[in-house]
């Protein structure tokens, strides 16, 4: 149900929360993370937390899979975003 939610708005990082749950109760943490980085690419000023979630999805991600590609997406834009922030200061 929270995947149909998702998919009909993927712009709401509370569907995403609840997602995140979902795949660490079920043992699946890939998929948490990148709930999690997805979540947090939603919400300002959490691009630090959306590149950690989107690589540690990564990594226990079949490489190529769309949701591999999906974090690599997130981790590309979330690693732009920290170094952007960290020129300004």
């Amino acid at each position: 149900m929270l995947k149909t939610a998702v998919a009909l708005d993927n712009e709401n990082p509370f569907a995403w929360y609840q997602l995140g749950i979902v795949y660490a109760n079920k043992g699946d943490q890939a998929r948490a993370a990148l709930a999690s980085a997805e979540r947090y690419s939603l919400e300002g000023g959490q691009a630090e937390l959306a590149l950690r979630n989107a690589d540690m999805a990564m990594l226990g991600l079949p490489e190529g899979s769309p949701d591999w590609i999906r974090a690599q997406d997130i981790s590309l834009v979330a690693r732009a975003e920290v170094e952007r922030t960290r020129k300004r200061r």
